[in-house]
């Protein structure tokens, strides 16, 4: 029987473990992904690889709720190797505030709206690790970095330093046939940053939102 390496850690926000937290180990190229796991209850991970893939490695840790954040280090895989912990520190300089309102134009909010976020480059993360943003397991990849339904017309969300794509929605999928009056769906149109500018891009792709800095955007909700 091959003998096993784990590597183990826990993973820290704001000095507290955190749950449900993607943990992904990539080969030391930073092209190509070896195998994942997520955080327990109190923030502790365990991955495990066959001894003689005891190579240099990249380890990485993605917060994708409630703050959204990542971090890396290189590691040497080593049967009685040091806990590899991650500290995410929210009040630290790396860390944005994003102060988000919805707005209705010439409409009244629908009750509730999915807010999306995916990150495009985050300050600290190397360029070849932007390929993983969205990864979950070798076969699964997330359709969102960070996708949340919210019912108030406001929320604030914390952020790495870097620029993100930012979108929303309330739409039916699926919506019964017959000749009875459905409620209609909702889309976010455009975006207006607090220097009064509308970010570019697009409903459907989203709106690039340069988060070097905390900012306030109003975020108009139309009819689709």
């Amino acid at each position: 029987m091959a003998q096993m390496i784990k590597i183990k850690g826990t993973v820290f926000l704001d000095g507290r473990g955190i749950a449900d937290q993607q943990v992904m180990l990539l080969s030391d190229s930073m092209n190509e992904f070896v195998t994942s796991t997520a955080t327990a209850a109190d923030g502790s991970y365990e991955l495990e690889i066959n001894a003689a893939q005891n190579r240099k490695a990249i380890l990485v840790v993605k917060i994708q709720a409630p703050v959204l954040a990542m971090d890396y280090r290189s590691i040497t895989p080593q049967l009685f190797a040091a806990s590899n912990d991650f500290n995410f520190d929210t009040t630290s300089a790396a860390f944005t505030i994003l102060n988000a309102r919805l707005e209705g134009v010439n409409i009244a909010l629908p009750a509730t709206m999915e807010i999306r976020i995916d990150p495009i480059q985050l300050n600290g993360i190397p360029a070849a690790i932007e390929q993983f943003f969205l990864r979950r397991s070798g076969r699964v990849i997330d359709a969102f970095y960070y996708a949340n339904w919210i019912d108030t017309d406001y929320f604030q969300l914390k952020m790495q330093q870097g620029i993100y794509k930012i979108s929303g929605a309330n739409i039916m999928s699926k919506k019964p046939s017959g000749t009875f009056s459905m409620p209609p769906d909702f889309i976010v149109s455009n975006i207006i940053a607090n220097d009064n500018l509308l970010l570019a891009g697009d409903a459907v792709g989203g709106f690039i939102l340069d988060m070097k800095d905390s900012r306030d955007i109003k975020m108009k909700v139309s009819v689709l």
